[in-house]
């Protein structure tokens, strides 16, 4: 039986969800998205092969399983216009950041299965993390099939506590910080001369390269800088150069700058 999957708000994460699972020939399930603005919704979904849906309860009573993809403001207003009985025996995932377990528990019926997780956006090439909460009141049939839906969208991780808010912190935030990245070190290659189309190219690959090593071999980051740094060489004379700036710190104080909020 092909699974119902439907969205509540299609913004920009959910999007590139859609796009994550438009990856997949044939895929074991159909997806639907309902928003406030039906006309924007319709010119949205529909070249992402998704069904729009003109309310929140229509969808909620199609769908076996809903993202609640609004921003967590919302989520207490979306909620309220809907039969909370419609969502018996139904799955809840939860991708509004700062909604908790416990607070979906109090609003939705026991036998509701609800799995809150933080996706970031290169879900939308496949290649996106979805960190997710322990804490859940999925079966491990559900996990098992939740695992075998979203795994088209990239990697999924399991945490709770401090763990759990900082690597969905690192996971959500840091596409940007790498985005940085690679516009910097291709301003860099401009400076001297490198048309900029090209630029991109090769520090975008270089990340990926790298990153792709280090998934493969495990081996410790230093551990794959030191190979690239001979003594007296270039490249030592680089890091020497972004150690001086405080790269290190720059990065460490951006987490602090979020999380210590």
């Amino acid at each position: 039986m092909t699974l119902q999957l439907g969205f509540i708000g299609f913004g920009q994460m959910a999007q590139a969800m859609a796009k994550g699972f438009n990856q997949k020939e044939h895929p074991p399930f159909t997806l639907h998205a309902s928003s406030i603005d039906f006309d924007a919704l319709t010119a949205h979904a529909t070249p992402l092969n998704v069904q729009p849906i003109s309310s929140n309860q229509q969808l909620v009573d199609q769908c076996d399983w809903i993202i609640l993809a609004v921003k967590p403001d919302q989520v207490e207003g979306v909620l309220n216009d809907i039969d909370v009985a419609s969502f018996e025996n139904k799955g809840v995932i939860s991708i509004a950041s700062g909604i908790t377990l416990d607070q979906l528990k109090q609003r939705l019926p026991k036998s509701t299965s609800i799995l809150t997780m933080i996706p970031n956006t290169p879900v939308c090439v496949g290649e996106g993390i979805l960190m997710c909460q322990e804490d859940t009141t999925f079966t491990q049939e559900d996990l098992t099939q939740f695992k075998d839906v979203f795994s088209h969208l990239g990697t999924i991780h399991f945490a709770n506590g401090d763990a759990f808010k900082s690597l969905a912190t690192l996971s959500g935030c840091g596409p940007a910080f790498v985005a940085m990245v690679i516009e910097a070190m291709a301003d860099g290659m401009v400076k001297y001369g490198a048309p900029r189309d090209l630029a991109y190219q090769i520090a975008s690959q270089t990340i990926k390269g790298t990153a792709q090593m280090q998934l493969d071999t495990n081996t410790h980051p230093g551990v794959l800088k030191d190979q690239v740094t001979s003594p007296g060489g270039t490249t030592i004379k680089g890091v020497a150069a972004l150690e001086e700036k405080g790269m290190r710190h720059a990065f460490i104080s951006a987490m602090d700058g979020i999380l210590d909020h």
